[in-house]
């Protein structure tokens, strides 16, 4: 399993997710099951992945869906910048991607190769639990949302990818 930091900005995109599925009575059985002060992230701060690890296992054990719709809401729900996405492209968010991605986590990385009305993007290294690949779909799929886009995600896998790999193909209208 991949190991590092998360950013706190990421930590929290899942924590308001929590908040607004079960309210505060969901923040503190996060706080519980994580053994953590959840209400403390600060989002410049960086973080051990196990605290992203523990949310994905608290998200998963509330429902088989919830780690991807977690994922789904991060990018639909980014305060005054959400509303700003609805001006973007899904091809003009898709290329902020990698760079996003480098300053959200300390391990693995995200590349892509973006055509007229499809991506390829691989997410390589990034496996901290078997979670990761579902929460990143989910957010695939929540860019596609957030700029009001109809397309599909779909996980795929090529002969390269390893075992802490998750690559999905993202095609739209």
């Amino acid at each position: 399993m991949a190991e590092g930091e998360v950013r706190g900005t990421v930590l929290n995109g899942f924590v308001k997710y929590v908040r607004s599925r079960w309210g505060e009575s969901g923040i503190k059985e996060l706080a519980e099951y994580c053994d953590f002060e959840i209400d403390r992230i600060k989002e410049s701060e960086w973080y051990d992945s196990d605290v992203l690890k523990n949310i994905h296992n608290f998200l998963d054990g509330k429902g088989k869906d919830h780690v991807r719709l977690a994922g789904q809401f991060v990018p639909q729900n980014l305060g005054l910048l959400s509303y700003l996405t609805k001006y973007f492209n899904v091809k003009t968010l898709l290329k902020k991607a990698p760079k996003n991605y480098s300053e959200g986590f300390s391990y693995g990385s995200c590349t892509m190769e973006l055509g007229d009305k499809e991506a390829l993007i691989k997410f390589k290294d990034v496996m901290i639990d078997e979670h990761v690949c579902q929460s990143w779909r989910g957010v695939l799929e929540g860019a596609l949302k957030a700029t009001n886009t109809k397309g599909v995600v779909r996980p795929i896998e090529p002969p390269e990818k390893g075992e802490k790999d998750c690559f999905f193909k993202v095609e739209w209208e």
